[in-house]
């Protein structure tokens, strides 16, 4: 896979995040958020704190004190957190390909 190919990958897992974050009231430790535990794993330690601190570079997000991850623009879905779950862990897993 290509540069390219990574990038959108980790774009629709970053939205994976958000969407997980927003079904979850907004507010969350990392650590309890499956989307970025299945990154964390597949993808490493350093591209999942990237993909969160490009989310908070962007506004999207706030990152507080002890790992605790705040949505600070209101992001809507129509999946529930299962589906979020198991598409989430099939990208970070291609992920682990490349």
């Amino acid at each position: 896979m290509s540069v390219v190919d990574r990038k959108k990958l980790l774009s629709e897992i970053a939205l994976y995040i958000l969407e997980e974050l927003a079904l979850r009231g907004g507010k969350a430790r990392a650590k309890y958020l499956r989307s970025y535990r299945a990154l964390e794993f597949w993808a490493g330690e350093d591209v999942a704190r990237d993909v969160v601190k490009r989310l908070a570079e962007g506004g999207y997000i706030k990152l507080e004190q002890g790992d605790v991850i705040v949505l600070t623009k209101e992001i809507s879905t129509k999946r529930t957190i299962k589906e979020i779950e198991r598409l989430s862990l099939s990208i970070a897993k291609s992920l682990y390909k490349i």
